[in-house]
């Protein structure tokens, strides 16, 4: 993803230097990294006696305020880009490890921290295995459980979509009900998810939450979306995690083990353990039964070796006899926010042409912030409901939609990362901008929900649990409010299922 590229040019310069042998080399590099932020504090703050370089590996060197650190971690980098800002902390995290290897340490002391610093890198470099090769022409017949359509790539695949919507309708004709009339679709956001919690659950609140036909999600949204799919009754659940996680809920830092061939910077492990905790088999069997009641759950990946969005039917998943669906479920989940580059990438395994291979998966985010279904697929729809005026689509945006006015400082990542976030900033634009008219043009409701003003704690580190409160504290209000984006809504069918 390109909003990585400042961060991992500077972390790869200091990991170079680690490796060196050379103790005045990393102090010089250390010298050069405590003046890399956008402020000239550092310089003001710096004591000239080297004397006083005196700190312990993993605390901070006097001459670092707080307030800076705090700065360092809400970067222009780091706010640039809704989707993926969990970067910041490890531009602390290896200032950290510079601090411990420079001459603020004795020679045995650095020695042996050089030793299992380098050891836990090449260590954390084996966490994604040897992969298989295939080609494109393997992909055509590739599945992840044999004989079940579970998966579709997210454009230039309108043949196996139109097959899904005919299973669709042809399911929902049976069990006696109307084709799908509300569409439900979260988009990433990390830390900012606690919006969108907050927002459903106000919206359970206010009492005219649709049981959504169909539920989509990317990134954060693709997390909240298992249980906006099951309805206001896992309010209380989305509320425990995005008001009581913090960072240490999500990720491990290893930078070394990144930069030195690693598959990422952060170990994702915290977070593979949350999914799991709340992805249990008896929830997987209430997301099967709805989806055979005619709802259908989607995620969406990135599948980096055909650069191309993947949209997974997690209901089908769910509804499985495979013994893997557990596994996979939680797989994709995973996948769905593994921000490339930070985050390791999951390998889901898939058998295709005779043969076993394994494809790479990433974030959602890298191919678009949200999604609904291709517009054809919605024109089948809103032909075959025979009500077109009674559709909704909903968008809930965890994060600022609009554009944010910041005066650029004239530095080369500065410059960058601001000209990428405008970049990405205007393609969520865009798509929400069609996606209105389109809904104008067939009679369908749109309403879209987003971060409307900044917080008290914008500042505050990633994952901050007062933070992210705030935020929660926002989208409820922001559900429950007169003036509020919902305000407009209409329809009124009950939040409960079928």
């Amino acid at each position: 993803m390109p909003k990585l590229l400042p961060e991992i040019r500077s972390l790869t310069a200091i990991g170079a230097t680690c490796v060196s042998s050379s103790g005045q080399a990393a102090e010089t590099i250390c010298s050069r990294d405590s003046s890399h932020g956008d402020s000239a504090a550092d310089a003001a703050l710096a004591p000239a006696a080297s004397s006083q370089r005196r700190d312990r590996c993993g605390v901070r060197p006097p001459w670092i305020s707080e307030h800076h650190r705090l700065q360092l971690q809400r970067s222009a980098i780091s706010r640039a880009f809704v989707g993926y800002p969990f970067l910041s902390p490890v531009v602390i995290g290896a200032r950290k490890s510079m601090w411990c290897l420079s001459g603020w340490a004795s020679a045995a002391s650095r020695r042996r921290s050089l030793a299992v610093t380098v050891a836990l890198a090449l260590s954390a470099c084996a966490t994604v295995p040897p992969r298989t090769p295939y080609t494109s022409a393997d992909l055509a017949g590739a599945m992840p459980i044999p004989g079940d359509a579970v998966r579709y790539w997210a454009s230039g695949d309108d043949d196996a979509y139109h097959r899904w919507g005919e299973d669709l309708l042809r399911q929902r004709r049976a069990g006696g009900r109307t084709a799908p009339a509300t569409l439900l679709a979260l988009s990433g956001g990390s830390d900012k998810g606690a919006f969108g919690a907050g927002l459903l659950n106000g919206w359970s609140r206010r009492g005219d939450r649709p049981a959504f036909d169909i539920v989509t999600g990317v990134s954060t949204g693709a997390l909240i979306a298992p249980f906006a799919f099951l309805g206001g009754g896992e309010d209380m659940t989305l509320t425990q995690i995005y008001t009581n996680i913090s960072s240490k809920d999500i990720y491990r830092q290893r930078v070394l083990g990144g930069v030195l061939g690693g598959a990422s910077l952060l170990d994702s492990k915290p977070l593979k353990q949350l999914i799991a905790h709340h992805i249990t088999p008896a929830f997987l069997d209430r997301i099967a039964a709805q989806h055979r009641a005619g709802r259908r759950l989607l995620v969406m990946t990135t599948q980096l070796d055909a650069e191309r969005g993947v949209i997974w039917d997690m209901g089908a998943i769910a509804a499985s006899a495979s013994s893997q669906r557990l596994a996979l479920f939680r797989q994709v989940l995973l996948a769905s926010s593994s921000i490339p580059g930070a985050f390791p990438p999951v390998l889901i395994d898939m058998t295709g042409r005779g043969r076993s291979f394994a494809e790479m998966h990433v974030d959602g985010g890298t191919v678009s912030g949200f999604f609904t279904l291709p517009r054809s697929m919605l024109l089948a729809e809103a032909a075959a409901s025979r009500a077109p005026a009674g559709g909704a689509i909903y968008v809930v945006y965890n994060g600022r939609l609009d554009a944010q006015f910041d005066v650029t400082k004239p530095k080369t990542f500065s410059i960058l990362s601001r000209a990428l976030s405008t970049v990405l900033g205007e393609a969520d634009r865009t798509n929400v901008a069609d996606l209105r008219s389109f809904a104008h043009e067939q009679k369908i409701g749109f309403t879209v929900c987003s971060i409307q003003r900044p917080t008290a704690r914008d500042d505050a580190p990633l994952f901050d649990t007062t933070h992210m409160r705030e935020l929660y504290a926002m989208g409820e209000q922001e559900a429950v409010s007169a003036a509020g984006c919902l305000a407009n809504s209409h329809d009124t069918t009950p939040a409960g299922l079928p």
